[in-house]
């Protein structure tokens, strides 16, 4: 419908509001059956108002392309909906995925892989995170490595004492033995004068060795507690020496040879003594009549140095790593019948260390075998303790 067509006014009442209120506005109205919105405009001159303009256009065209708006609107809306979720989705996937990579991470590592850390990137919170969640890592790293070395070290010592006592009860029935048989022989009444001699005096050899290896025990148990009761003071080595080789041979000569310069160490010469007669009565176990067992003092740096050297048989490299176990033997069966109870060197080495020293052998087959004692040498510039 063309307005043009309709009969002014087009809308009464909009304009008497204009020529009274002097007002424009705008209205809707039906002309011929059809939507009209309508303009309605006062003239006003320097008199007043003289008159009123009205306009109008037909809706159809609004009415259209609003229909067509609605329906771009409905078909956008989901699509904008759709759009704006995949976007939040995508959005919320990639801020949180270094998230998911520190809980799947976490989740990976056990308690038997605590050295494994998290890949720390960038230096926002979530980086933060990361190095916290390492640093803590670390802590129960350490605590675990400390726990299970503890219970290593608990284990290893508990195998130890349980071998020990083993050792040291088989080593006690043998002379036990010994002793019983001597006794028993020595109360049979048929037994002459020299065989009950030789009764009581085998009975006395092994009260002997079970005394000697009780004494042993007890250094070593005494040891192990840190209460050797040293008694440290300044001395010369060389006179230790000397004095610990009185009466220890065995009635084999053993060839010596002394420092000229004094070797003053801080130590304990009870102890010390008992070093040297552990080593040289081990050397002339173990070398042959025709063999030679020396002994020599000396210094190497700011070191004091005691060598004993035999001639003997010597001692296989399998052995060597062994050699200050307790109850080790290089051969069993001859050491024990000649009274050796495996136990003289572990002796000598807790003693050389408690005196800040240490304790090396060296030993080649068929050429003999050397034992040095290495102890720090004394200044009079030195804290007694």
């Amino acid at each position: 419908m063309n307005p043009g067509d309709a009969v002014a006014p087009f809308d009464e009442k909009a304009l008497d509001m204009a020529l009274t209120r002097r007002a424009p506005s705008f209205s809707d109205v039906r002309m011929n059956g059809e939507p009209v919105r309508v303009y309605t405009r006062p003239i006003v001159n320097e008199t007043g108002v003289v008159g009123a303009v009205q306009f109008a256009r037909e809706l159809r065209e609004v009415d259209l392309l609003w229909e067509a708006q609605m329906r771009t609107l409905l078909v956008l809306l989901p699509l904008s909906v759709l759009v704006a979720a995949g976007g939040a989705y995508a959005f919320a996937n990639r801020a949180l995925r270094p998230i998911a990579k520190v809980t799947q991470a976490a989740a990976e590592i056990s308690r038997s892989d605590l050295s494994r850390r998290l890949e720390v990137t960038g230096d926002d919170e979530l980086a933060e995170l990361s190095h916290t969640f390492n640093e803590m890592l670390g802590r129960l790293d350490r605590s675990f490595s400390e726990l299970e070395a503890a219970y290593a070290s608990l284990a290893l010592a508990y195998e130890q004492q349980q071998r020990f006592t083993a050792d040291a009860s088989h080593e006690l029935r043998t002379p036990l033995t010994r002793l019983k048989l001597a006794t028993s022989a020595a109360l049979t009444e048929s037994k002459s004068p020299e065989e009950m001699r030789e009764a009581l005096a085998a009975a006395d050899r092994a009260a002997t060795s079970m005394t000697r290896l009780v004494q042993q025990l007890l250094t070593l148990a005494r040891s192990d507690a840190g209460e050797l009761g040293l008694r440290p003071e300044p001395i010369d080595l060389r006179v230790v020496v000397a004095e610990a080789l009185e009466g220890v041979a065995g009635g084999r000569p053993v060839e010596s040879a002394f420092s000229d310069r004094a070797l003053m160490i801080r130590g304990d010469a009870e102890h010390l003594a008992r070093v040297v007669a552990n080593l040289v009565e081990n050397a002339v176990r173990h070398t042959p009549a025709e063999g030679t067992v020396r002994v020599e003092t000396g210094r190497t740096g700011d070191q004091a140095v005691i060598s004993v050297r035999d001639s003997g048989e010597g001692i296989s490299a399998g052995h060597m790593p062994h050699l200050f176990e307790r109850f080790y033997r290089v051969e069993a069966a001859r050491t024990r019948r000649d009274g050796g109870s495996g136990l003289g060197l572990a002796i000598c080495k807790n003693i050389v260390e408690a005196h800040g020293g240490r304790l090396e052998i060296e030993s080649s087959p068929g050429v003999g075998t050397t034992a040095r004692a290495f102890f720090p040498l004394f200044s009079d510039s030195s804290p007694l303790k």
